[in-house]
Formats: structure tokens, C-alpha cells, sequence
């Protein structure tokens, strides 16, 4: 799926960023990092680069405002993007947010989380027909009976889109499916579904929480040297601001080429596992550390408080608790409940960076 980035300066911002030294605008698409620190960017490896040309220059002095464009064919509906200004002199600008999406797939991380949980009873496919709103067939799928019996069915593509049913039924002669409670109506043959271990609205307000408080935290990659071995040492604190350690290093006298030490991390400590430095050394230790980047974008949205939302999901969970049996059942008090949950989990507070989640968007 192509993505595609347009960058926008004003005359004067442009003017002022040549005159500094910078000939080009350099984009980077993020990728989330591992230990929940955010979104990890490697700026040393530009996506694409656009050259501050001659043209652009004249109709800035113009007063006029100039435009880049780029269309990553590469990317994905839930790829981000910074961009920075580069020269030759200067080096690499100031890092701004070039592109964020304002919804999150979330079909895309529940089929991720379904193949984590429970793999073999994961199912990605189409029906090859239907009977009525509750029973329908897929003759590509080959179990034994029963085999996805109390599993969840949820709808990916037509008229009955990210509606989820818990499964009462599976026969393999004739690849039936039969649910507990129908779609709102018919599904038609080649309609998308998934089957998953748990219920979808569940696992959409989890998901939905985890990207409210890590949306829209960025990683940077740093180099700590603050840290000095001690003498029979073998655990150190993790030096601010570093989260996830990814290296320990050390360089003796005399020498230039960096010594790594194998270590294991804790929770907010790492230890050496294989002895380590002399006394004194100083320990280079590099790893990454969240940060977060002036936000200049006017497309800006809307997100909860992270403790408010821990509050909600908690209220979202309980009553999802409440009847296990109902499943999504059209139930209009619960059906009510979970918009005044949604909708709770998108009030905004004090100067933050915002973004519309939308759980059922596929």
C-alpha cells in the first residue's frame, strides 16, 4: 500500500533554512521498537531525499509557499514519517513530524496477536457461501468438526464489516459455520473474516489503550559514558534516559576498538554477566531513550490521559466480564456503555499531541 507524504514550508521558513546552510529536506518512515519505547527512526538512512532547487528558492522570495511530495510505495496505513533539513556545513536539522495517520488499522495488530496467542487456530480467509445471518460456509477450511467450537468469527470486508460473532457451530463436511448470534444480516460469498481465540471488541479496546499511551513516543538511539566500573561490580542502573540497553562497551588504554561486555537487562538496572573492566573504566553504554518532537502540525487530534484511559479500559474489561455469554449481542445498554467508554478515551488534555483511534477501521 503506498503512503503518500507531502511537506509543506513557508516562503520565509524555506528562505531561512538555505540561507543556514541546508540544500536538501530529508525523509525517514519509523518502525516501533522493541520494550515499548515508541517509535524508533535510524537518521542516518534517509527514505527519500528532495533537493532544495533554484525554482524553489525564487518562489519563496515570492512570498509563496513551497510543497514536497513523496509517495512511498513501500510503506503501509500505519506508517510514520519525520523529515529533517540536511547540508553539507550544518549537517542534519532540527527532526519534525512529516506524516502521521489518523486512524490506526487495528484489524492489521489483531491479526498479528491472534498468530502470537493461538496459531493453530488462527483462520485468514473468504466464504465460498451463506445461508442467512448466522450460518454461512467456507469449503477451503479442512478441520475436523467442532475444532473452533466457543472460537470468535469476525467479518473483514462487505455489508457486515467488522462485526464479530462468537462461534457455536463448525462442521467440516460443507465448511459450516454456524454462530450464536447473527450478523445483522447476510454475508456474501468472497466476504473477508477472520477467526480469532478471543473476543474482537475486547482485544480492539486493549489495542486501542496500548496506542494511546504510546502515540505517538518517538525513540532515539544514544551513546551514555557517565557510568564508571567499580572494582567486583556487576549491576549498574540503567543511566537516564535510556530505557532498553543494547550494548555495553569499554575501551583500554592505549587502544581505540571498543570491548563489548555480554550483560542482561532488569527492570530499571543491567548486569554484567562476564566479568567486566578495572576499576575507573568508563563504560559506554548504548541503548534507546524516548523523546518527543516539537509538534508543529495543525492536523492535530485528540487523545486521553494515559491514567484515564488505564481507568476505562479497567470499566471496559469489567463489563465485558460481566455476561461472557452475550458476546456482541445487540444489547442496547451495552452497546451504549461502550460508546461512553470510546468516546471517554478521546477527551483531550493540556497541550497534548492528539490522534483519532478508530478500533473497527480496517
Amino acid at each position: 500500500m503506498a503512503v503518500s507524504i507531502t511537506v509543506t514550508l513557508a516562503g520565509d521558513e524555506l528562505l531561512a533554512l538555505n540561507t543556514a546552510g541546508y540544500t536538501q529536506l530529508k525523509l525517514f518512515r519509523g518502525a516501533w521498537t522493541w520494550g515499548k519505547v515508541g517509535l524508533g527512526f535510524d537518521y542516518t538512512t534517509a527514505t527519500y531525499t528532495w533537493t532544495i532547487s533554484a525554482g524553489d528558492l525564487v518562489k519563496a522570495a515570492a512570498g509563496e509557499s513551497v510543497s514536497y511530495t513523496y509517495e512511498d510505495t513501500t510503506g503501509d496505513a500505519d506508517s510514520v514519517y519525520d523529515w529533517a533539513p540536511y547540508g553539507a556545513a550544518p549537517g542534519l536539522g532540527p527532526v519534525r513530524a512529516a506524516f502521521e495517520p489518523k486512524t490506526v488499522r487495528a484489524a492489521s495488530l489483531i491479526v498479528d496477536l491472534a498468530k502470537v496467542v493461538d496459531p493453530m487456530h488462527f483462520v485468514h480467509s473468504t466464504l465460498t457461501g451463506f445461508t442467512d445471518a448466522d450460518t454461512f460456509a467456507d469449503t477451503k477450511i479442512t478441520q475436523a468438526d467442532d475444532f473452533y467450537n466457543g472460537l470468535w468469527l469476525l467479518m473483514l470486508s462487505g455489508a457486515r464489516k467488522a462485526q464479530g460473532r462468537q462461534i457455536e457451530d463448525w462442521t467440516q463436511t460443507g465448511g459450516v459455520w454456524e454462530l450464536t448470534v447473527g450478523l445483522s444480516g447476510s454475508p456474501a460469498a468472497a466476504d473477508e473474516y477472520l477467526v480469532l481465540p478471543f473476543e474482537p471488541e475486547a482485544a480492539f479496546e486493549a489495542i486501542r489503550g496500548a496506542i494511546v499511551s504510546l502515540w505517538p513516543r518517538r525513540a532515539q538511539r544514544i551513546t551514555d559514558r557517565s557510568l564508571a566500573g567499580v572494582s567486583g561490580e556487576q549491576e549498574y542502573d540503567i543511566p537516564p534516559p535510556l530505557r532498553i540497553v543494547e550494548a555495553v562497551e569499554y575501551v583500554t588504554l592505549g587502544s581505540s576498538v571498543p570491548v563489548s561486555l555480554p550483560f542482561e537487562q532488569g527492570e530499571d538496572t543491567f548486569r554484567l554477566t562476564f566479568g567486566g573492566p578495572g576499576a575507573g573504566t568508563v563504560l559506554r553504554v548504548t541503548g534507546l531513550a524516548p523523546f518527543s518532537l516539537p509538534y508543529e502540525l495543525d492536523s492535530v487530534i485528540e487523545m486521553a490521559h494515559p491514567q484515564e484511559t488505564r481507568d476505562v479500559l479497567a470499566e471496559a474489561e469489567l463489563l465485558l466480564r460481566l455476561d461472557p455469554t452475550s458476546g456482541l449481542a445487540p444489547d442496547a445498554d451495552r452497546i451504549a456503555r461502550l460508546a461512553q467508554l470510546r468516546e471517554a478515551t478521546q477527551r483531550p488534555y493540556a497541550k497534548q499531541r492528539t490522534i483519532v483511534i478508530e478500533p473497527m477501521v480496517m
